[in-house]
């Protein structure tokens, strides 16, 4: 059984057993959450005895640092109380991980083109996908290149963004658009 609730931050550790060793530099995700909020919540399961708080993570350590980043005193968990058996935990936080697929670059960039085609700007775009201008930039010019690449060869680097555009500067469309 598995519920929905607030539960502070503070009751929640990281889970000893999690395959990820690491959940690396959490800044673009804290960024993105700050943004849009928490799209997902983490997963949590009750703490082993002798363990510290009161839950520990099956799924979102990264997310759960990014909240932590933020300051956050609560944060929207699904409550797994099913999962007390060592074997079941590692069994979902390896599902949780090896399941899942990033999104490719082209997709990336199909999803921020549609964006612009709505009439975003470069800092609405950014700061919806909750990602640096540099970021969101590179997967705009790379997605023309990508489209063309079959019919033609990509145009030069140097074409693909105006040297103001290239330095972040301008509000504008620093990239190529597709015909």
């Amino acid at each position: 059984m598995s519920a929905l609730k607030e539960i502070p931050t503070a009751d929640i550790n990281p889970n000893e057993l999690n395959p990820r060793r690491t959940v690396g530099d959490v800044a673009e995700l804290a960024q993105s959450i700050e943004s849009q909020g928490l799209v997902q919540p983490i997963v949590i399961a009750p703490a082993p005895d002798g363990a510290d708080g009161e839950w520990v993570i099956i799924a979102g350590h990264r997310r759960f640092a990014a909240v932590q980043q933020l300051g956050w005193m609560h944060v929207p968990a699904l409550v797994r109380e099913d999962l007390t058996d060592p074997a079941d935990v590692i069994s979902a936080m390896l599902i949780e991980n090896g399941q899942r697929n990033d999104l490719k670059i082209t997709e990336e960039g199909d999803a921020l083109l549609a964006l612009d085609d709505l009439g975003l700007t470069q800092t609405e775009i950014s700061k919806r996908a909750g990602r640096s201008h540099k970021w969101t930039k590179t997967r705009i010019v790379v997605q023309p290149m990508v489209i063309s690449r079959a019919a033609t060869p990509p145009p030069p680097l140097a074409a693909a963004a105006s040297p103001a555009k290239a330095e972040g500067g301008g509000d504008g469309p620093p990239w190529p658009r597709a015909a």
